[in-house]
């Protein structure tokens, strides 16, 4: 997010395979994308949208993931003081 400022942009997308213990573990997929997204909503970013990735894919503000990979889009205000 802090270069795609530094370009001007005000918005990113953003993927990621989530780590868990037991591989294919849905109990632990499930933990670490709760714990993940919590993070995320204490950066102050104005929108976070995620992707369900099954077709036909939808952009939702509920996390969510396929598998073991998420995906996500966030937007922040331009000027927003969140990288300092």
């Amino acid at each position: 997010c802090k270069e795609a400022a530094t370009w001007g942009r005000n918005e990113i997308t953003w993927g990621a395979i989530i780590p868990a213990i037991m591989p294919g573990s849905d109990e632990d997929l499930d933990e670490v994308l709760e714990l993940f997204s919590a993070s995320i909503k204490e950066l102050g970013l104005s929108q976070i949208d995620w992707c369900s990735a099954p077709a036909p894919t939808k952009w939702s503000s509920t996390p969510a993931r396929f598998g073991s990979h998420c995906q996500l889009r966030a937007s922040w205000k331009d000027g927003a003081d969140l990288f300092v």
